[in-house]
Protein backbone atom coordinates (compact mmCIF):
# COMPACT_ATOMS: atom_id res chain seq x y z
CA UNK A 1 0.00 0.00 0.00
CA UNK A 2 3.13 2.56 -0.54
CA UNK A 3 3.45 2.64 3.55
CA UNK A 4 6.67 2.16 5.21
CA UNK A 5 7.32 -0.03 8.49
CA UNK A 6 8.18 3.26 10.19
CA UNK A 7 5.56 5.04 9.49
CA UNK A 8 3.02 2.31 10.04
CA UNK A 9 5.20 1.81 13.37
CA UNK A 10 5.04 5.54 14.06
CA UNK A 11 1.58 5.12 13.48
CA UNK A 12 0.57 2.94 15.94
CA UNK A 13 2.42 4.74 18.60
CA UNK A 14 1.75 8.16 18.44
CA UNK A 15 -2.13 7.84 17.10
CA UNK A 16 -3.66 4.18 17.99
CA UNK A 17 -1.92 4.71 21.39
CA UNK A 18 -1.64 6.96 24.10
CA UNK A 19 1.11 8.66 25.79
CA UNK A 20 -0.45 6.95 29.10
CA UNK A 21 -0.41 3.68 27.22
CA UNK A 22 -4.02 3.12 26.54
CA UNK A 23 -5.96 2.57 23.24
CA UNK A 24 -7.10 5.60 21.37
CA UNK A 25 -9.86 5.90 18.79
CA UNK A 26 -8.96 7.60 15.17
CA UNK A 27 -11.40 9.25 12.81
CA UNK A 28 -11.43 7.42 9.43
CA UNK A 29 -12.31 10.35 6.59
CA UNK A 30 -13.27 9.00 3.48
CA UNK A 31 -12.82 12.29 1.57
CA UNK A 32 -9.06 12.61 2.11
CA UNK A 33 -8.49 9.01 2.04
CA UNK A 34 -6.56 8.79 5.47
CA UNK A 35 -7.39 7.58 9.32
CA UNK A 36 -5.38 10.36 10.91
CA UNK A 37 -1.90 9.81 8.76
CA UNK A 38 -2.49 6.59 7.57
CA UNK A 39 -3.76 5.13 4.02
CA UNK A 40 -7.12 3.83 4.10
CA UNK A 41 -5.96 1.31 2.44
CA UNK A 42 -3.43 0.43 4.57
CA UNK A 43 -6.20 0.85 7.40
CA UNK A 44 -8.51 -1.76 5.66
CA UNK A 45 -5.61 -4.55 5.37
CA UNK A 46 -5.28 -4.15 9.02
CA UNK A 47 -8.79 -4.47 9.65
CA UNK A 48 -9.01 -7.80 7.17
CA UNK A 49 -5.87 -8.70 9.43
CA UNK A 50 -7.99 -8.56 12.66
CA UNK A 51 -5.67 -6.20 13.92
CA UNK A 52 -8.14 -3.08 13.72
CA UNK A 53 -11.52 -2.60 14.05
CA UNK A 54 -14.04 0.07 12.56
CA UNK A 55 -17.11 1.58 14.81
CA UNK A 56 -19.90 3.38 13.23
CA UNK A 57 -21.01 6.13 15.39
CA UNK A 58 -22.00 9.51 15.12
CA UNK A 59 -22.54 9.72 11.23
CA UNK A 60 -19.06 8.56 10.94
CA UNK A 61 -16.44 5.55 11.67
CA UNK A 62 -13.86 5.57 13.93
CA UNK A 63 -10.68 2.95 13.96
CA UNK A 64 -8.87 1.67 17.03
CA UNK A 65 -7.00 -1.78 17.86
CA UNK A 66 -9.32 -4.90 18.58
CA UNK A 67 -7.63 -5.33 21.98
CA UNK A 68 -5.82 -3.63 24.72
CA UNK A 69 -3.88 -6.78 24.69
CA UNK A 70 -2.16 -5.48 21.83
CA UNK A 71 -0.73 -2.14 22.86
CA UNK A 72 2.21 -3.83 25.24
CA UNK A 73 3.64 -5.68 22.40
CA UNK A 74 3.26 -2.89 20.23
CA UNK A 75 5.30 -0.74 22.78
CA UNK A 76 7.92 -2.83 23.01
CA UNK A 77 8.56 -4.06 19.46
CA UNK A 78 8.93 -0.21 18.69
CA UNK A 79 11.18 0.09 21.94
CA UNK A 80 13.63 -2.51 19.69
CA UNK A 81 13.17 -1.62 16.34
CA UNK A 82 13.36 1.88 16.51
CA UNK A 83 16.94 2.47 18.24
CA UNK A 84 18.07 -0.21 15.62
CA UNK A 85 16.58 1.68 12.84
CA UNK A 86 16.61 5.32 13.25
CA UNK A 87 19.84 7.37 12.95
CA UNK A 88 20.88 9.67 15.41
CA UNK A 89 19.26 13.03 13.63
CA UNK A 90 16.28 10.62 13.73
CA UNK A 91 15.97 9.79 17.46
CA UNK A 92 17.42 13.36 18.36
CA UNK A 93 14.20 14.92 16.39
CA UNK A 94 12.07 12.39 18.10
CA UNK A 95 13.37 13.80 21.76
CA UNK A 96 13.34 17.13 20.67
CA UNK A 97 10.15 17.08 19.36
CA UNK A 98 8.40 15.23 22.81
CA UNK A 99 10.16 17.33 25.02
CA UNK A 100 9.09 21.08 23.52
CA UNK A 101 11.61 21.40 21.04
CA UNK A 102 14.07 22.93 23.32
CA UNK A 103 17.86 24.74 21.96
CA UNK A 104 19.30 22.54 24.00
CA UNK A 105 18.23 19.37 22.22
CA UNK A 106 19.69 20.78 18.96
CA UNK A 107 22.68 19.15 17.39
CA UNK A 108 25.90 21.02 16.99
CA UNK A 109 29.46 21.29 15.41
CA UNK A 110 30.28 17.49 14.65
CA UNK A 111 27.11 15.94 15.23
CA UNK A 112 25.48 17.86 13.14
CA UNK A 113 28.25 17.65 10.65
CA UNK A 114 27.65 13.86 10.38
CA UNK A 115 23.54 14.33 10.54
CA UNK A 116 23.80 16.80 7.83
CA UNK A 117 25.74 14.31 5.68
CA UNK A 118 22.82 11.30 6.34
CA UNK A 119 20.19 13.91 5.31
CA UNK A 120 21.97 14.47 2.37
CA UNK A 121 21.89 10.90 1.66
CA UNK A 122 18.19 10.00 3.04
CA UNK A 123 16.76 13.53 2.18
CA UNK A 124 13.62 11.53 0.96
CA UNK A 125 13.39 9.54 4.75
CA UNK A 126 13.22 12.54 6.31
CA UNK A 127 9.79 13.34 8.12
CA UNK A 128 8.37 16.56 8.95
CA UNK A 129 9.40 17.16 11.96
CA UNK A 130 13.19 15.62 11.32
CA UNK A 131 13.44 18.24 8.86
CA UNK A 132 12.32 21.04 11.01
CA UNK A 133 14.21 19.61 13.76
CA UNK A 134 17.30 19.95 11.34
CA UNK A 135 16.42 23.71 10.08
CA UNK A 136 16.19 24.75 13.92
CA UNK A 137 19.84 23.24 14.71
CA UNK A 138 21.30 25.27 11.39
CA UNK A 139 19.73 27.91 12.79
CA UNK A 140 21.44 27.53 15.69
CA UNK A 141 24.92 26.62 14.68
CA UNK A 142 24.82 30.27 12.56
CA UNK A 143 23.60 32.01 15.29
CA UNK A 144 26.38 30.57 17.40
CA UNK A 145 28.80 31.04 14.48
CA UNK A 146 28.10 35.09 14.42
CA UNK A 147 28.59 35.18 18.10
CA UNK A 148 31.70 33.63 18.00
CA UNK A 149 33.02 35.67 14.87
CA UNK A 150 31.76 39.02 17.07
CA UNK A 151 33.23 37.46 20.34
CA UNK A 152 36.47 37.58 18.07
CA UNK A 153 35.74 40.75 16.59
CA UNK A 154 35.52 42.21 20.53
CA UNK A 155 38.99 40.59 21.35
CA UNK A 156 40.56 42.09 18.36
CA UNK A 157 38.78 45.60 19.00
CA UNK A 158 40.00 44.79 22.34
CA UNK A 159 43.40 43.81 22.08
CA UNK A 160 43.62 47.24 19.55
CA UNK A 161 42.63 49.62 22.26
CA UNK A 162 44.71 47.85 24.84
CA UNK A 163 47.69 48.22 22.09
CA UNK A 164 46.73 52.15 21.28
CA UNK A 165 46.82 52.77 25.45
CA UNK A 166 50.08 50.66 25.77
CA UNK A 167 51.61 53.48 22.87
CA UNK A 168 50.40 56.02 25.09
CA UNK A 169 51.51 54.99 28.14
CA UNK A 170 55.13 53.90 26.73
CA UNK A 171 55.27 57.25 24.99
CA UNK A 172 54.11 59.16 28.22
CA UNK A 173 56.77 56.70 30.28
CA UNK A 174 59.40 57.52 27.92
CA UNK A 175 59.01 61.44 27.30
CA UNK A 176 59.17 61.21 31.26
CA UNK A 177 62.37 59.03 31.73
CA UNK A 178 63.83 61.52 28.80
CA UNK A 179 62.85 64.95 30.30
CA UNK A 180 63.78 63.74 34.09
CA UNK A 181 66.87 62.78 33.20
CA UNK A 182 68.03 65.82 30.65
CA UNK A 183 65.68 68.91 29.81
CA UNK A 184 67.64 68.95 26.43
CA UNK A 185 66.15 65.32 25.94
CA UNK A 186 62.31 66.71 26.16
CA UNK A 187 62.05 67.66 22.17
CA UNK A 188 63.06 63.95 21.94
CA UNK A 189 59.77 62.78 24.18
CA UNK A 190 57.66 65.21 22.46
CA UNK A 191 58.79 63.91 18.96
CA UNK A 192 58.19 60.49 20.01
CA UNK A 193 54.85 60.95 21.67
CA UNK A 194 54.08 63.09 18.50
CA UNK A 195 54.82 59.84 16.43
CA UNK A 196 52.47 58.03 18.41
CA UNK A 197 49.59 60.36 17.88
CA UNK A 198 50.23 60.21 13.87
CA UNK A 199 49.99 56.43 14.46
CA UNK A 200 46.67 56.58 16.22
CA UNK A 201 45.78 58.97 13.63
CA UNK A 202 46.24 57.27 11.00
CA UNK A 203 43.29 55.15 11.87
CA UNK A 204 41.00 57.87 11.44
CA UNK A 205 38.88 59.38 14.26
CA UNK A 206 35.84 57.60 12.78
CA UNK A 207 37.19 54.10 12.76
CA UNK A 208 38.52 54.52 16.57
CA UNK A 209 34.80 55.91 17.62
CA UNK A 210 33.37 52.55 15.66
CA UNK A 211 35.49 50.30 17.55
CA UNK A 212 35.00 52.05 21.31
CA UNK A 213 31.01 51.70 19.94
CA UNK A 214 31.33 48.32 19.21
CA UNK A 215 33.38 47.61 22.87
CA UNK A 216 30.37 49.31 24.21
CA UNK A 217 27.74 47.51 22.79
CA UNK A 218 29.46 44.18 23.77
CA UNK A 219 29.27 45.48 27.56
CA UNK A 220 33.01 46.78 28.16
CA UNK A 221 32.50 50.39 28.35
CA UNK A 222 35.10 50.80 30.09
CA UNK A 223 37.23 49.96 27.51
CA UNK A 224 35.12 52.07 24.95
CA UNK A 225 36.07 55.02 27.13
CA UNK A 226 39.31 54.17 27.71
CA UNK A 227 40.26 53.61 24.13
CA UNK A 228 38.81 57.24 23.33
CA UNK A 229 40.45 59.00 26.18
CA UNK A 230 43.75 57.73 25.00
CA UNK A 231 43.02 58.63 21.85
CA UNK A 232 41.91 61.87 22.93
CA UNK A 233 44.92 62.85 25.22
CA UNK A 234 47.44 61.98 22.34
CA UNK A 235 45.48 63.83 20.14
CA UNK A 236 42.29 65.67 20.80
CA UNK A 237 42.36 67.63 17.19
CA UNK A 238 41.46 64.16 15.95
CA UNK A 239 37.82 64.90 17.11
CA UNK A 240 37.65 67.82 13.95
CA UNK A 241 36.82 64.50 11.81
CA UNK A 242 33.87 64.13 13.61
CA UNK A 243 30.70 65.51 12.17
CA UNK A 244 27.79 66.31 14.30
CA UNK A 245 25.27 65.55 11.49
CA UNK A 246 25.96 61.98 11.31
CA UNK A 247 27.43 60.65 14.88
CA UNK A 248 24.80 58.49 16.29
CA UNK A 249 23.40 59.06 19.61
CA UNK A 250 25.52 56.03 21.07
CA UNK A 251 28.57 57.73 20.16
CA UNK A 252 27.41 60.89 21.99
CA UNK A 253 27.07 59.26 24.73
CA UNK A 254 30.75 57.83 24.24
CA UNK A 255 31.65 61.61 23.65
CA UNK A 256 30.00 62.32 26.78
CA UNK A 257 32.18 60.09 28.68
CA UNK A 258 35.61 61.44 27.68
CA UNK A 259 37.31 64.92 28.33
CA UNK A 260 40.07 66.74 27.53
CA UNK A 261 42.20 68.76 30.20
CA UNK A 262 44.61 72.05 30.18
CA UNK A 263 47.20 72.26 32.57
CA UNK A 264 45.13 74.16 35.23
CA UNK A 265 42.76 71.57 35.74
CA UNK A 266 40.14 73.13 33.22
CA UNK A 267 37.78 69.78 31.89
CA UNK A 268 36.95 70.47 28.35
CA UNK A 269 33.82 68.39 26.02
CA UNK A 270 34.03 67.98 22.54
CA UNK A 271 31.02 69.65 20.30
CA UNK A 272 31.07 67.86 17.32
CA UNK A 273 31.46 69.95 13.53
CA UNK A 274 27.88 70.82 11.87
CA UNK A 275 25.56 73.17 11.46
CA UNK A 276 22.91 74.82 13.49
CA UNK A 277 20.42 77.60 13.48
CA UNK A 278 21.43 80.47 15.18
CA UNK A 279 18.91 83.26 16.74
CA UNK A 280 15.07 82.74 17.04
CA UNK A 281 12.54 83.69 14.56
CA UNK A 282 10.75 86.96 15.04
CA UNK A 283 7.28 85.49 16.01
CA UNK A 284 9.32 83.29 19.01
CA UNK A 285 7.45 84.76 22.15
CA UNK A 286 10.98 85.04 24.17
CA UNK A 287 12.95 86.93 22.33
CA UNK A 288 14.08 90.34 22.84
CA UNK A 289 14.60 91.11 19.39
CA UNK A 290 18.34 91.24 19.15
CA UNK A 291 18.20 87.08 18.84
CA UNK A 292 16.69 87.73 15.30
CA UNK A 293 16.80 86.47 12.37
CA UNK A 294 17.31 82.74 12.90
CA UNK A 295 20.01 82.04 10.74
CA UNK A 296 22.19 78.76 9.65
CA UNK A 297 25.81 78.69 10.88
CA UNK A 298 28.35 75.92 9.71
CA UNK A 299 30.78 75.51 12.81
CA UNK A 300 33.77 72.91 13.05
CA UNK A 301 34.01 70.60 15.76
CA UNK A 302 35.65 72.36 19.36
CA UNK A 303 36.90 71.68 23.11
CA UNK A 304 34.84 73.92 25.01
CA UNK A 305 35.36 74.13 29.54
CA UNK A 306 32.37 71.58 30.75
CA UNK A 307 32.41 74.25 33.55
CA UNK A 308 32.75 78.42 33.94
CA UNK A 309 36.37 79.07 35.26
CA UNK A 310 36.75 79.14 38.90
CA UNK A 311 37.94 80.95 41.33
CA UNK A 312 40.74 78.57 42.71
CA UNK A 313 41.44 77.95 38.83
CA UNK A 314 41.98 81.64 38.22
CA UNK A 315 43.57 82.63 41.30
CA UNK A 316 46.94 79.92 40.25
CA UNK A 317 46.92 82.48 37.08
CA UNK A 318 47.24 85.24 39.52
CA UNK A 319 49.90 83.15 41.61
CA UNK A 320 51.56 82.57 37.94
CA UNK A 321 51.79 86.38 37.78
CA UNK A 322 50.40 86.11 34.32
CA UNK A 323 46.49 88.04 35.22
CA UNK A 324 45.16 90.66 37.58
CA UNK A 325 43.45 90.34 40.38
CA UNK A 326 39.24 91.03 39.74
CA UNK A 327 39.37 93.39 41.68
CA UNK A 328 41.79 95.46 39.56
CA UNK A 329 42.23 99.03 39.02
CA UNK A 330 38.64 99.48 37.52
CA UNK A 331 37.16 99.83 41.00
CA UNK A 332 35.04 97.09 40.34
CA UNK A 333 35.14 94.87 43.09
CA UNK A 334 34.72 90.85 43.42
CA UNK A 335 35.41 90.06 46.95
CA UNK A 336 34.49 86.61 46.25
CA UNK A 337 37.18 85.45 44.63
CA UNK A 338 40.08 84.40 47.23
CA UNK A 339 37.47 83.95 50.81
CA UNK A 340 37.25 80.26 51.71
CA UNK A 341 34.33 78.60 51.06
CA UNK A 342 34.32 79.96 47.55
CA UNK A 343 37.12 78.25 45.76
CA UNK A 344 34.55 76.47 43.23
CA UNK A 345 32.49 79.22 42.27
CA UNK A 346 32.49 80.94 38.99
CA UNK A 347 35.18 83.81 38.80
CA UNK A 348 33.72 87.19 37.82
CA UNK A 349 36.56 89.27 35.68
CA UNK A 350 36.49 91.86 33.15
CA UNK A 351 36.74 90.69 29.09
CA UNK A 352 40.74 91.28 28.87
CA UNK A 353 41.01 89.23 32.35
CA UNK A 354 38.95 86.85 30.65
CA UNK A 355 41.31 86.99 27.76
CA UNK A 356 44.50 86.43 29.65
CA UNK A 357 43.08 83.42 30.94
CA UNK A 358 42.09 81.72 28.21
CA UNK A 359 45.79 82.19 26.84
CA UNK A 360 47.35 81.21 29.19
CA UNK A 361 45.95 77.61 29.28
CA UNK A 362 45.86 77.76 25.59
CA UNK A 363 42.68 78.74 24.44
CA UNK A 364 40.38 81.56 24.12
CA UNK A 365 37.33 82.68 24.58
CA UNK A 366 33.79 81.05 22.90
CA UNK A 367 32.56 83.11 19.96
CA UNK A 368 28.79 83.31 20.36
CA UNK A 369 28.55 81.25 17.87
CA UNK A 370 30.50 78.14 19.46
CA UNK A 371 28.90 79.17 22.89
CA UNK A 372 25.32 79.17 21.10
CA UNK A 373 26.06 75.80 19.36
CA UNK A 374 27.33 74.06 22.68
CA UNK A 375 24.19 75.36 24.47
CA UNK A 376 21.43 74.09 21.99
CA UNK A 377 23.20 70.21 21.64
CA UNK A 378 22.82 68.28 19.26
CA UNK A 379 18.91 68.57 19.11
CA UNK A 380 18.99 72.35 18.78
CA UNK A 381 16.94 73.03 21.99
CA UNK A 382 15.39 76.36 23.18
CA UNK A 383 17.07 75.60 26.80
CA UNK A 384 20.66 73.66 27.64
CA UNK A 385 18.48 70.99 28.91
CA UNK A 386 15.89 71.16 26.61
CA UNK A 387 12.70 73.09 25.29
CA UNK A 388 10.88 72.26 28.93
CA UNK A 389 10.56 76.14 30.86
CA UNK A 390 13.26 76.84 33.12
CA UNK A 391 12.87 75.02 36.67
CA UNK A 392 14.59 74.43 40.06
CA UNK A 393 15.02 71.21 38.42
CA UNK A 394 17.61 72.77 36.03
CA UNK A 395 19.01 75.82 37.62
CA UNK A 396 18.76 78.18 40.74
CA UNK A 397 15.50 79.54 39.66
CA UNK A 398 13.14 81.87 41.81
CA UNK A 399 10.55 84.38 40.36
CA UNK A 400 11.91 84.75 36.25
CA UNK A 401 15.47 85.22 36.60
CA UNK A 402 18.09 82.95 38.21
CA UNK A 403 19.04 83.37 41.94
CA UNK A 404 22.18 83.42 42.66
CA UNK A 405 25.34 81.30 42.06
CA UNK A 406 26.99 78.43 43.08
CA UNK A 407 29.84 76.01 43.26
CA UNK A 408 30.08 74.95 39.50
CA UNK A 409 28.66 71.93 38.07
CA UNK A 410 25.90 71.50 40.83
CA UNK A 411 22.95 70.97 38.44
CA UNK A 412 22.20 68.21 35.48
CA UNK A 413 24.39 68.58 32.68
CA UNK A 414 23.66 69.39 28.83
CA UNK A 415 23.48 66.61 26.11
CA UNK A 416 27.11 67.34 25.21
CA UNK A 417 28.00 67.37 29.75
CA UNK A 418 28.54 70.54 29.98
CA UNK A 419 27.08 72.73 32.97
CA UNK A 420 25.68 75.85 34.15
CA UNK A 421 24.52 77.06 30.61
CA UNK A 422 22.04 79.11 32.34
CA UNK A 423 22.28 80.38 35.40
CA UNK A 424 24.92 80.64 38.09
CA UNK A 425 27.20 83.24 36.40
CA UNK A 426 26.52 85.12 33.07
CA UNK A 427 29.56 84.38 30.63
CA UNK A 428 32.04 86.47 28.50
CA UNK A 429 32.14 85.64 24.73
CA UNK A 430 34.79 86.90 22.63
CA UNK A 431 32.17 88.20 19.79
CA UNK A 432 31.95 91.93 19.89
CA UNK A 433 28.21 92.90 19.46
CA UNK A 434 26.41 93.54 16.15
CA UNK A 435 23.32 92.86 14.40
CA UNK A 436 22.23 89.43 13.08
CA UNK A 437 23.00 87.87 10.78
CA UNK A 438 26.60 86.33 12.63
CA UNK A 439 29.40 86.24 10.82
CA UNK A 440 32.98 85.55 11.90
CA UNK A 441 35.00 87.25 9.45
CA UNK A 442 33.17 90.80 9.55
CA UNK A 443 35.68 91.69 12.24
CA UNK A 444 33.69 90.91 15.31
CA UNK A 445 35.66 88.21 16.31
CA UNK A 446 39.21 90.74 16.25
CA UNK A 447 40.80 91.07 19.87
CA UNK A 448 42.43 94.02 18.13
CA UNK A 449 38.49 95.83 17.60
CA UNK A 450 38.65 98.86 19.68
CA UNK A 451 34.86 98.38 20.03
CA UNK A 452 34.10 97.81 23.67
CA UNK A 453 30.71 96.08 24.25
CA UNK A 454 31.23 92.19 24.15
CA UNK A 455 28.41 89.96 23.86
CA UNK A 456 27.11 88.17 27.33
CA UNK A 457 25.82 84.59 27.28
CA UNK A 458 24.01 82.50 29.21
CA UNK A 459 21.75 84.51 31.85
CA UNK A 460 22.75 84.44 35.27
CA UNK A 461 21.79 86.93 38.75
CA UNK A 462 19.16 89.47 37.70
CA UNK A 463 19.87 88.54 34.05
CA UNK A 464 16.75 86.44 32.46
CA UNK A 465 17.81 85.59 29.15
CA UNK A 466 18.75 82.00 29.61
CA UNK A 467 17.65 80.67 26.63
CA UNK A 468 20.45 79.37 24.63
CA UNK A 469 19.55 82.11 22.36
CA UNK A 470 19.64 84.91 24.49
CA UNK A 471 22.33 87.51 24.45
CA UNK A 472 23.40 90.96 25.46
CA UNK A 473 26.09 93.35 25.29
CA UNK A 474 28.30 94.79 27.83
CA UNK A 475 30.95 96.90 28.31
CA UNK A 476 34.25 94.57 28.50
CA UNK A 477 36.23 97.09 30.75
CA UNK A 478 33.44 98.31 33.13
CA UNK A 479 31.41 94.88 34.13
CA UNK A 480 32.58 91.87 36.34
CA UNK A 481 31.36 88.70 34.50
CA UNK A 482 32.08 84.95 34.21
CA UNK A 483 33.38 82.97 31.22
CA UNK A 484 34.81 79.52 30.32
CA UNK A 485 37.07 78.43 27.52
CA UNK A 486 37.30 77.15 24.16
CA UNK A 487 40.91 75.05 23.40
CA UNK A 488 42.29 76.58 20.71
CA UNK A 489 42.60 73.13 19.03
CA UNK A 490 40.18 73.82 15.64
CA UNK A 491 39.34 77.00 14.17
CA UNK A 492 36.40 78.84 14.94
CA UNK A 493 33.10 79.18 13.92
CA UNK A 494 32.42 81.23 10.29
Amino acid sequence: AGVSERGLRTWFDKELITETGIRNTVFRNEASGRTGSMLNVAVDALVRRFLLRTELRGGGAWVELVHDRFVEPIRASNGVWFPLHLSALQRQAVLWDEQGRSSGLLLRDEALVEAEAWAADHADDLASHEQEFLAACREAHEAAERERRQSRRIRMLAIAAMAITILAIGAAVFAFTKTHEARENAKLAEDRIAQVGQMVGDLGMARLLSMASELDKAGDRNGAVTLLQTVIDLNPALLADLDDDTLSTDSYELLESVSWHDENGGEYAYIPAGSFLMGLDVTNPIAYGDEQPKHLVNSPGFWIGRTEVTNEQYGRCIAARVCSPPDGSTGLRNDEWNKRGFEKHPVKVLWPQAVSYAKWVGGHLPTEAEWEKACRGPEGSIYPWGDDAPSKEWLDFQGDSPAGQNEVGIYPATSYGLFDMAGNAAEWTNSLYAPYPYTADDGQEDLTEPGQRRVIRGGGGSLGNFFCAGRSDWSGTATLVGFRVVASLTESAE
